[in-house]
């Protein structure tokens, strides 16, 4: 990353230079762009080795492995004349590079024992445990004392978008009548007649919910803190994974019991976007 950091003021400033100039215009641009395809690989890199440490596929960075991938291939295009230079679109790309730097640099993420929030086929905020309540306030904190403080040097003038993924898991622990009349109506699709594959369904349903939960309350433990000037609290990305095995091969001894507690998690990621508009 210190390579990113060096290079990123240099880039920058050439693009901006790049503006209003008419002369000579074509040798700037291929400058700029190989300082950029030069940046991205380093980034890629980077990206890849924290990859090979970090296996799970729901972590943050296979996204943002991604779009860099995307980026190099676009600017790749551009330089080889496939597609037109764009002074916005080349100075857009060097802000979302920036972007993620920060990102990587200033991730967040908890896995959380869900037992801690909710007790046996509870998933309401008003079912939080006082112990849940305090480890998410520590959590949103944390996002507003370091993470968008940190990118409020980088960026001090611009809008920031926090976007939270929060993933929720089960174990294979039946539905009770009570919670399965609740978890009925909130699935939007026939249920399979075989048990073993209803309750999978079922169970689901009721990680997503606790997932989202868990996000609405940090959404609201953000709004009441009075620190959101220019700060947007974006899309959040809300998934159940139901009785999924939440740990990728190998990372956890096995075997997973059915009602085993290391099944019943929730992961929680948050990241910071620039609004662009």
């Amino acid at each position: 990353m210190k390579n990113i950091k060096k290079a990123l003021p240099y880039f920058l400033f050439i693009i901006l230079g790049v503006y209003g100039c008419t002369a000579s215009l074509t040798r700037q641009q291929n400058e700029v762009l190989i300082e950029i395809l030069d940046i991205l690989s380093i980034t890629i890199t980077e990206t890849e080795d924290i990859l090979k440490n970090n296996t799970d596929p729901t972590n943050m960075y296979v996204d943002i492995l991604d779009k860099l991938i995307f980026m190099k291939e676009l600017i790749q295009e551009i330089k080889n004349g496939n597609e037109p230079y764009d002074e916005e679109v080349i100075f857009k790309y060097s802000t979302k590079i920036k972007e993620i730097e920060a990102n990587i640099k200033n991730a967040l993420d908890k896995v959380f024992s869900s037992d801690v929030f909710f007790g046996l086929g509870k998933y309401k905020i008003s079912d939080f445990s006082d112990e849940g309540k305090k480890s998410l306030d520590e959590f949103t904190q944390t996002i507003i004392d370091s993470q968008l403080k940190n990118f409020r040097k980088l960026f001090p003038n611009q809008t920031l978008i926090i976007v939270i993924k929060v993933i929720g898991y089960a174990d294979e622990t039946p539905i009770g009548p009570e919670l399965y009349e609740i978890l009925i109506k909130e699935i939007d699709q026939p249920l399979p007649l075989e048990p073993h594959e209803q309750k999978k369904i079922l169970n689901n349903r009721l990680s997503f919910l606790r997932a989202r939960s868990i996000f609405e309350y940090i959404k609201m433990q953000m709004q009441t803190m009075n620190q959101m000037e220019n700060i947007i609290i974006g899309q959040p990305d809300i998934q159940g994974f139901g009785e999924a095995l939440p740990y990728p091969s190998g990372s956890v001894d096995p075997p997973y019991q059915s009602q085993d507690e290391r099944r019943r998690i929730c992961k929680i990621y948050s990241k910071i976007n620039i609004d662009s508009q």
